[in-house]
């Protein structure tokens, strides 16, 4: 065979290799196509996972909207069962408002909580049982304790009280003055008498009823009136003996205005010129008559101060002030003599006669002249001691020349007058007995004083105006005058002469005096160890009563537990500095007490408000630093 033919039998045919070329372009398109068939299933699973996910994520929007209301939900009913709390009253029901109120609040408070579980079963319900739990507890206790037999007197004694409160809250204050001895008779009642009234009534239905807290609430609005008045309520110790000099008081000036004055009845000049018996026979025994009201009062007053002796702050001036005026109208023809009373001769008495002096301690009557201080870092202690060379009153007498006078002796006080770098600033009228030779007070300590407090509180405006007037160093001069306070007493003879005076310079360029005028007593006081636990809880009791403020501090250390007689807890409570700044540029701030209530077998849980203390003005400095 040739090999032309051996060459032409071993080559691919054309047709082989179209065969070839064919298989592999359809493998090829096999390939492709199978790459494209996965390229479009995982487009879909992305798609499908894509839609999942929107899904997922608004099923979560969904459930992360219903979970946020329902905590709204429970945030609002717990915020209505703390009030209820706020505004519960042992032993006293609530009303029928009240009642429906707590029970809607509950019933909303489970619903929610339920739909939260729904929403999220897996939040924490651990802060909101602990803040629920002791609510509900406390309603079911509330429902089942027996009612007292005063209820209705305490619940209109709380009303009453809560206008009172209301208006401290405002930054009212309640001014008062000295109370005419017809108004001690007058059927016509203050708040703070209404609210007295129903106490007294609560305390003769139930006399075993526990009125601590009560009591504590209305002390500081009843000081406030006694204090500006003069008159005891009817809760008081002393009242009935009060009542009792009162009328006599009033039934002798009733008695000899209608039978035409005091001259007109002693001297029996109704039966001058008589010749009838019986106008002879009522004459005498109107003046017998006047004469025993005037003995009853005078043995009245010994009665009272012995009944009252327990309340600090009361005194009788004004009827002691009553009956000098009725013994000078019934001796009108005496000569004004000067007052009998015991005299303090020691050295320290004798070396500051006429001077007002300071020191950093107490300063009695055997006091150290060399303890004496000239100059004063603000914030340090300080006292001052204000000899006379004889009393007010008889200083008073001398300077009329003894001409008989109304209020002399027992209408005659004390005029203060402070001073800044010889300017007058303010004067002040304290209260002071007509006869005492000298003034102590306690100027700056570490609490506000309880006695003589007006010297403390005025001094704190002297601070004031050193700071408006950017005086790091002043002058402080302190006068004191006799005063004559009865209001019959036209104003040319009021004042008195001058009885001591005395001069302090005053360092405020310390640090510790900024700090003290700042954040000490006279400033803001600064956060303490258990606002971060506690600040939320103070500022939501602060935000249900609709209290403004601008600094809010929990300064409490620690909670004190309060018992009853019986060391029985009735609460825990903390104390709270609120300040704020008005709308005249003027600032405040008081202490706002929080508790948190004893129902019998634990505390609820949050605070709520108890006693508010009185506000006290300081500089605007002291609340712009802590906003």
């Amino acid at each position: 065979m040739s090999s032309n033919a051996t060459a032409a039998n071993t080559a691919p045919s054309t047709e082989v290799i179209l065969i070839a070329k064919t298989a592999e372009e359809k493998a090829e398109e096999k390939r492709k196509k199978a790459e494209e068939k996965a390229e479009k299933k995982r487009i879909q699973a992305e798609k499908k996972a894509a839609r999942q996910k929107e899904r997922a994520e608004k099923k979560k929007a969904a459930a992360e909207k219903k979970a946020a209301k329902s905590l709204e939900d429970i945030e609002k009913n717990l915020s209505k069962l703390e009030s209820a709390v706020d505004e519960a009253i042992p032993l006293v029901p609530f009303t029928n408002t009240v009642s429906r109120q707590v029970a809607s609040a509950i019933k909303g408070a489970d619903r929610a909580i339920k739909k939260l579980a729904k929403a999220d079963p897996d939040y924490d319900l651990t802060e909101i049982n602990e803040r629920y739990d002791p609510l509900k507890a406390f309603f079911e206790n509330k429902a089942a304790e027996t009612a007292s037999p005063a209820a209705q007197s305490i619940r209109s004694m709380v009303f009453d009280l809560k206008f009172l409160e209301r208006d401290s809250e405002d930054g009212a204050v309640r001014s008062f003055s000295p109370s005419p001895i017809s108004q001690f008779v007058s059927t016509a009642e203050w708040k703070e008498q209404t609210v007295a009234r129903h106490l007294t009534e609560a305390m003769r239905l139930d006399p075993e009823y526990d009125f601590t807290q009560l009591l504590e609430r209305f002390a500081p609005y009843a000081r406030n009136f006694v204090e500006g008045t003069g008159q005891l309520l009817e809760h008081m110790e002393g009242y009935s003996e009060q009542q009792s000099v009162a009328s006599d008081l009033y039934n002798i000036r009733l008695f000899s205005d209608v039978n035409g004055g005091y001259r007109y009845v002693l001297n029996k000049l109704a039966a001058e010129g008589a010749t009838n018996q019986t106008t002879i026979d009522n004459a005498e025994r109107d003046k017998n008559r006047l004469l025993e009201l005037v003995e009853s009062a005078e043995k009245g007053i010994p009665k009272l101060q012995q009944a009252a002796q327990s309340i600090d702050y009361y005194d009788t001036q004004v009827f002691e002030t009553a009956l000098g005026n009725i013994h000078q109208a019934i001796e009108a023809a005496n000569r004004n003599e000067f007052v009998a009373y015991e005299k303090v001769e020691t050295p320290c008495q004798l070396a500051i006669a006429g001077k007002v002096v300071f020191g950093s301690d107490y300063l009695t009557d055997e006091c150290d002249p060399s303890n004496f201080i000239t100059e004063y870092s603000i914030g340090d202690k300080l006292h001052m001691r204000a000899g006379f060379e004889d009393i007010p009153a008889n200083a008073y007498i001398a300077g009329r020349n003894h001409e008989l006078t109304s209020g002399v002796p027992n209408g005659i006080t004390v005029k203060v007058v402070y001073k800044l770098d010889g300017e007058e600033l303010f004067a002040f009228y304290p209260k002071h007995s007509e006869t005492t030779q000298h003034v102590q007070a306690e100027l700056i300590t570490t609490y506000p004083p309880s006695r003589n407090s007006g010297y403390h509180w005025n001094l704190r405006d002297v601070f004031f105006a050193m700071m408006d007037a950017g005086k790091e160093e002043a002058v402080l001069d302190i006068e004191l005058y006799a005063f004559n306070r009865d209001e019959r007493v036209e104003a040319a003879l009021k004042d008195g002469p001058l009885i001591a005076k005395g001069s302090l310079k005053l360092d405020a360029s310390t640090d510790a005096a900024q700090t003290y005028l700042l954040q000490g007593l006279v400033g803001v006081t600064p956060p303490g160890p258990l606002h971060d636990a506690f600040a939320s809880n103070a500022e939501r009791a602060m935000a249900r009563s609709e209290i403004k403020y601008d600094v809010l501090h929990v300064t409490s250390k620690e909670m004190t537990v309060v018992k009853n007689i019986l060391g029985i807890p009735l609460k825990k409570v903390i104390a709270t500095t609120v300040a704020q700044k008005h709308a005249d540029n003027t600032c405040t701030v008081y202490v706002q007490w929080m508790k948190q209530v004893f129902d019998g077998t634990g505390y609820a849980g949050g605070l709520s408000l108890d006693r508010k203390e009185p506000d006290h003005t300081v500089h605007c400095q002291a609340v712009e630093q802590y906003l």
